[in-house]
């Protein structure tokens, strides 16, 4: 985190856009692994102010908006977490349509439901399906924070309560 924090605040690296994006969508996920979830927002929130973020390619800003519903999740903060997902239905309709983005559209109905997980069994079922659906599929390589660990979390969480 230090050493990312010392680069963020030199011009050189900052003004290629690539290295921008890299140096704060790290801050916040590295934040959100050590459950400092106020901080990785807080990153993930300068990052979507940041030109180089509005230039990159919608399929990397699509994956970034999962990354913020994770960390809403994590601050209960519901009610925004709702109005998010809405919006990225809308924001991302193209991608949402083409089947190398089912994992994320199945995560975010998931995400949605996922606080009423241990009063609905069906809930619980589409979790146990997405897990195992695509725990070896090999593709948890182009997710930012991986959705089916973050799930298995939240589920070992809910049964110990």
């Amino acid at each position: 985190i230090q050493v990312l924090e010392d680069i963020k605040e030199n011009p050189k690296i900052t003004s290629t856009p690539f290295y921008e994006i890299f140096i704060y969508l790290n801050l916040g996920v590295l934040h959100f692994d050590l459950g400092r979830y106020r901080e990785s927002l807080r990153f993930i929130t300068r990052l979507y102010q940041l030109d180089s973020y509005q230039n990159a390619d919608k399929a990397l800003q699509f994956k970034i908006s999962i990354v913020e519903l994770m960390i809403r999740y994590e601050l209960r903060d519901f009610e925004y977490l709702e109005y998010r997902i809405k919006r990225i239905n809308k924001d991302f309709r193209d991608l949402l349509k083409k089947i190398e983005f089912l994992k994320e559209k199945d995560f975010m109905l998931i995400i949605s439901r996922l606080e009423m997980a241990a009063s609905e069994p069906s809930t619980l079922r589409k979790i146990n399906v997405f897990i195992d659906k695509y725990k070896n599929s090999g593709d948890s390589d182009d997710e930012i924070l991986n959705y089916g660990n973050w799930l298995i979390d939240k589920i070992k969480k809910k049964r110990s309560l």
